[in-house]
C-alpha cells in the first residue's frame, strides 16, 4: 500500500497531516526500520545496585537501567517501548540532519523526564513509570527548537515507518491529538520550530 497522497502545506500543516494518517492506520510499506532492530529486549546486565540512571542518560542503556531500577518485564514501558524505539530510531540511517537532530533532543527530552522515577528509591508501580513516561511524549516530540512540527515530510514518514501498531494505541491516539493540536496552532506551530 502506498501511502496516501497529500496535499502540499507548509512543514506544520505537512507533519500533522501524516501524523493523523498514521492515526487513521495510513501505514507506509518499508519496513526496513522495524527488521533492523529486534522486537523485544532483555536488559543488558544490570547496572550496579547504586548506580543512578540519569548517567546513562542520552542512550539506549538508559531504559536497561530503568528496568533494572524498576522492573516491569518486556511488555513494561522501559524494555516493551522505551528501549525499542530508541534502538530502533538510533539505527534509523534514512533521517535528515534536522530529523537526526529531532531524535536526538527528544530522546534526551523523554530520558530527562524519566530520570526522577528511574533514580527513586523504592518501589514505584509499572503504571506510574508507563504513565509518567507516556506524559512527556507529545511535550518531547514538539519541544521549541527540534519539534516534529517543522521536519520534512521525508522525515515524517521515515518516523511513521519505524513504529509498530502499539504507537497507535488509545493512550498513543491522545498523544497523537496533542501533537497536531500544537503542530496546528499557529502560535505554538510557530514556536515549535
Amino acid at each position: 500500500m502506498k501511502p496516501p497522497r497529500i496535499v502540499p502545506f507548509t512543514f506544520a500543516a505537512g507533519g500533522a497531516a501524516a501524523l493523523m494518517l498514521a492515526a487513521c492506520g495510513a501505514r507506509p510499506q518499508d519496513d526496513a526500520a522495524k527488521s533492523a532492530a529486534p522486537s523485544t529486549f532483555s536488559a543488558p546486565s544490570a547496572p550496579a545496585a547504586n548506580a543512578l540512571c540519569s548517567t546513562f542518560a542520552r542512550d539506549c542503556a538508559f531504559y536497561a537501567c530503568l528496568e533494572a531500577a524498576h522492573p516491569c518485564g518486556s511488555d513494561g514501558y522501559a524494555l516493551g517501548y522505551g528501549a525499542k524505539y530508541c534502538a530502533r530510531f538510533m539505527g534509523q540511517t534514512k533521517l535528515s540532519e534536522r530529523g537526526n537532530a529531532w531524535r536526538n533532543a527528544t530522546m534526551a527530552c523523554l530520558q530527562s523526564a524519566l530520570v526522577p522515577i528511574a533514580d527513586l528509591a523504592g518501589a514505584v508501580s509499572c503504571r506510574t513509570v508507563t504513565d509518567s513516561a507516556f506524559a512527556s511524549h507529545a511535550r518531547c516530540y514538539t519541544q521549541p527548537g527540534h519539534s516534529i512540527c517543522a521536519l520534512p515530510m521525508d522525515d515524517i514518514w521515515t518516523i511513521l515507518r519505524t513504529l509498530d501498531a502499539d504507537a497507535l494505541s488509545l493512550r498513543a491516539a491522545n498523544q497523537i491529538r496533542s501533537v497536531l493540536s500544537t503542530c496546528l496552532d499557529p502560535a505554538d506551530g510557530v514556536a515549535a520550530r
